[in-house]
């Protein structure tokens, strides 16, 4: 079983996704911030971290950046989630390397397709 970190500010919006990751046979941790995602990051190291592009304080870039900047963590898989974007896959930027984003407007499957596609 793998372990998913969702972070995202407005996470009591994403309960059908966390109950689709949770049916296709992973584990959750949900986070609303970044700096919760770094302490979660180091202390458990998820198999994927699903994280949200946009939210205060440090955005999900910032995040990302913050947490490939330790050792133990620089391989965690990461996929964006944006609300902004329209389509169903696309890809950010960010230290360097291209990231997968994923719109929350998808179909839940094909967001789960993604996260299947990452943990391999």
């Amino acid at each position: 079983m793998k372990t998913v970190l969702i972070v995202d500010d407005m996470i009591n919006q994403f309960k059908n996704i966390h109950r689709a990751i949770t049916r296709a046979g992973h584990d959750v941790v949900c986070v609303s911030d970044g700096r919760s995602a770094l302490a979660k990051a180091v202390s458990m190291r998820p198999d994927l971290i699903l994280m949200d592009l946009m939210m205060p304080e440090w955005d999900g870039v910032e995040t990302i950046v913050r947490i490939r900047s330790i050792e133990a963590c620089k391989d965690i898989p990461v996929i964006f989630l944006s609300s902004v974007i329209a389509s169903a896959r696309g890809v950010v930027f960010a230290d360097g390397k291209e990231y997968p984003i994923v719109s929350k407007m998808a179909e839940i499957r094909l967001i789960i397709d993604r996260i299947n596609e990452c943990l391999g």
